[in-house]
């Protein structure tokens, strides 16, 4: 009985090629985006949970209040974890994880490695990094000790034993005392090298304090406790050591712990070694692909329904014959089930050769891999069937429920319900697609404003450079020598570039006791004028500011200069000339105001710009560079060739500074992205649903279109006849849609500061490319029908 029901399946997909293969395409279009918007979706929802301890790590966030000013870092100084580990209950062990960028160097081979963490001995006891070689039975114990991955291994040592071998870092020696599994793609801890947290000399007793955050701090708990057990006796502890961390009411220091495999997706922290992902983007792809396959599953139903007649005929004889209804229903059904199963075979196709671009596009490691999971296995199973059952079940429940005799006498109809479904049906479809279009125009337009906004400093032609002691000796000579290339116009040293300016200070006006937290970065003489920032009262620094810097170290007499930015004048209620001269406490000590600049952004354009202090230093982790916007290739090889000539302990590594800023919207260009590509799938889907239930409507009324054109109607007349009522369900898709969006995009640019305003010209723009692509749909169709012979047309029934 099975397999006449499958014969008969096949009969009659087969017998109408062009609906069947519409059907086919839509179906497999929309299971394979549903499929990679999963596998991503899964990707980004697994984050750290390989290890085995998973469940019971925990990140320490520090939140603090500082004169009624309240913020939360995922840095915590270097007395958090000895601390916390000792003194609290539950807290089995913890780990300080600090990140560097350094020359690795073993014999003559030398890399700039952006991968190397320090960690106290415990990590690998809290981490599950496999220890695929050691040389002891426990590592990081030591000063200057190291432990490497596997692809580093290799690229150092090939086939050698590393073990023991000796490898410098910077400028002191470590011994690999272990070989570990590569992180895998899905971890916040990328460490190509785990060094010793004894190798610095934060690690000496004496020097812990509970401030000078610059260390991720994580414990491994005692599998027995609950994160609020937990946190209420970290709070306790804390409560204890206000007045030694320096905090008097109501200021105050804590400490939240956050479930490791949580920060990924649902902190409003960042993480620590890699951007987390934000779970609002993820939401909007996982709704968009099930959009699509509905779209998919509409088609289905409007061309079944669509071809309700002539199946009828057939139904009517099976039911004189005997069949009964569940007997129809087992069969029609069936032919749902066959056609779903080929589009989910060819929506995995598709998926395997799709799936390499999408990795590249994401920069994931994404695999298909996973599709043998047997529990993906058995949801695959039950999404065939649900599937099935939502494109074939109500034409299959409609077909079975025939009258026998109106069938047999010619006279069926489709209900009027049925009516209102194929015309709901074609309104979903188009309203998606509209609003798809409209989203898309939205995020691309807020995504331009972004790229095209003066940021007020350059960043296109700022290359960054490391630096370290070494670098900062020859930095003089090597100026002298950048201002002479025709392809060089300026460098500077500066602590870090100023998209990640981390630095917070406390400032203040010196007739109060009260200070406040501001964001602080020290730079040298040359700074401003390469970074192109426009001084709009006083002056920049000087070369004697600069040699001052260390003086300032010595003698806290001494009056520092400093320069401030529009914001922190407009804090203190300042026109720019009048801030010049203004003297105010800063990191404890009195400061001049030297000079006022334009307020230039130092963070993303989701948040307002802040006060900002510039001040005189001579130390420095980057060297910036800004090359002339000509000949960038020739520019970048003179560069390079003047480092070589004074730089021989690390090689010449570099990146443009405008990398840094676009990271920051990284997430929105990639979903602005997806959105387009689905936006023009939706609208693929959308018309080839219309001119599949075109095609099946105008063969139905080819004897009318006959009449009409014996007397005497016109192509046009034919083609308007013919397109109006479609016309008029996509005019109420628009209608229905475009409040939704609306809202839903004003939602989405208010997490901008600085945002365009929702262009109405997008509404406009969505509606008027869906009336056109239909339109070509609908004429293309229509004149087809009117063209025709109509003695043939007469003669169809």
């Amino acid at each position: 009985m099975i397999y006449t029901y499958f014969k008969i399946a096949l009969r009659q997909l087969g017998k109408h090629p062009l609906f069947t293969g519409i059907k086919l395409t839509s179906l497999t279009i929309g299971l394979t985006a549903c499929l990679l918007i999963g596998l991503y979706v899964q990707h980004e929802s697994s984050f750290d949970k390989f290890h085995e301890n998973a469940n019971d790590i925990y990140r320490a966030v520090m939140l603090y209040s500082f004169n009624g000013e309240e913020g939360a870092v995922e840095v915590t100084g270097n007395k958090t974890v000895p601390a916390l580990t000792a003194n609290v209950p539950g807290l089995e062990k913890g780990t300080r994880v600090i990140k560097f960028e350094n020359v690795v160097q073993f014999e003559d081979q030398k890399y700039e490695e952006a991968n190397l963490y320090f960690a106290d001995s415990t990590f690998f006891g809290i981490f599950t990094f496999p220890l695929l070689q050691q040389g002891r039975d426990k590592v990081l114990t030591e000063p200057n000790q190291v432990v490497i991955s596997r692809a580093k291994a290799t690229q150092y040592f090939g086939n050698n034993d590393p073990l023991e071998k000796v490898i410098e870092i910077g400028s002191k020696e470590y011994e690999v005392v272990g070989v570990m599994e590569n992180a895998p793609d899905n971890s916040q801890l990328q460490p190509d090298f785990v060094a010793s947290f004894y190798s610095l000399r934060a690690a000496s007793p004496e020097r812990e304090t509970w401030w000078n955050a610059n260390y991720a701090s994580y414990f491994l708990a005692n599998n027995s406790q609950t994160l609020p057990a937990l946190q209420e006796r970290v709070d306790s502890y804390v409560d204890q050591i206000q007045g030694e961390a320096g905090m008097q009411e109501p200021d105050y220091l804590a400490f939240r712990l956050e479930p490791f495999t949580d920060v990924h997706l649902h902190s409003s922290v960042p993480g620590n070694f890699v951007p987390n992902g934000d779970l609002r983007y993820l939401k909007i792809l996982g709704i968009i692909a099930i959009l699509i396959l509905l779209i998919a599953c509409s088609i289905y139903i409007n061309l079944t329904n669509a071809l309700g007649s002539e199946r009828a005929r057939e139904v009517g004889v099976q039911k004189v014959l005997g069949a009964s209804k569940q007997q129809l229903f087992v069969q029609h059904m069936g032919e749902s089930l066959v056609l779903t199963a080929v589009a989910m075979l060819g929506a995995v196709g598709l998926l395997v050769l799709v799936l390499p671009f999408f990795n590249s596009f994401f920069s994931t490691q994404v695999s298909t891999s996973i599709l043998l999971n047997p529990v993906l296995v058995f949801a695959s199973i039950l999404a065939w069937f649900i599937i099935s059952l939502i494109a074939g079940g109500y034409p299959t429940i409609l077909i079975t429920r025939v009258g026998t005799a109106l069938v047999l006498k010619g006279r069926y109809k489709l209900s009027p319900g049925g009516l209102v479904l194929r015309k709901g049906l074609v309104v979903f479809q188009f309203a998606i697609a509209i609003g798809l279009i409209i989203a898309t125009l939205v995020l691309n337009g807020q995504m331009r404003y972004i790229q095209n906004k003066n940021l007020g400093l350059l960043t296109d032609q700022i290359v960054v450079l490391p630096a370290d002691q070494k670098v900062i000796d020859q930095l003089p000579s090597m100026k002298t020598q950048l201002n002479q290339l025709p392809g060089v116009l300026s460098a500077s040293l500066v602590y870090e570039t100023p998209s990640q300016i981390d630095g917070t200070y406390d400032a203040g006006p010196t007739e109060s006791s009260q200070s406040y937290l501001v964001k602080a970065l020290p730079i040298d003489q040359d700074f401003i004028g390469t970074m192109s920032i426009d001084i709009l009262a006083g002056a920049g620094f000087d070369q004697t500011d600069i040699a001052r810097s260390y003086d300032y170290q010595e003698d806290s007499t001494l009056l520092r200069e400093i320069i401030i930015n529009e914001a922190f004048a407009s804090e203190y209620g300042w026109e720019h000339s009048e801030a010049v001269g203004q003297i105010i406490n800063f990191n404890g000590r009195r400061s001049r105001i030297k000079g006022v600049t334009n307020d230039f952004h130092f963070s993303s354009l989701h948040e307002n710009i802040q006060p900002l202090i510039l001040f005189p230093d001579q130390w420095g982790n980057q060297v910036l560079v800004k090359i002339s916007g000509g000949d960038m290739g020739a520019s970048l090889s003179e560069l390079e060739s003047l480092w070589n000539t004074h730089i021989d302990h690390r090689p010449f590594s570099f990146h443009f500074l405008e990398e840094e800023y676009d990271l920051m919207y990284k997430s929105e260009m990639r979903t602005a992205t997806l959105i387009t590509i689905f936006s023009s799938l939706a609208i693929l889907l959308a018309c080839m649903g219309l001119f599949g239930l075109t095609s099946i409507l105008i063969a139905r009324r080819t004897k009318e279109i006959g009449v009409r054109k014996v007397l005497g109607s016109t192509t046009f007349d034919i083609v308007k006849l013919l397109s109006k009522n479609f016309l008029l369900l996509i005019g109420c898709s628009f209608v229905v849609i475009s409040p939704v969006v609306y809202l839903l995009m004003k939602n989405w640019l208010n997490h901008f500061h600085y945002r365009i305003d929702l262009p109405l010209s997008a509404f406009l723009i969505a509606g008027l490319s869906v009336l056109l692509f239909s339109l070509l749909v609908l004429t293309s169709q229509g004149i087809k029908a009117a063209l025709q012979n109509p003695i043939d047309s007469l003669r169809s029934e």
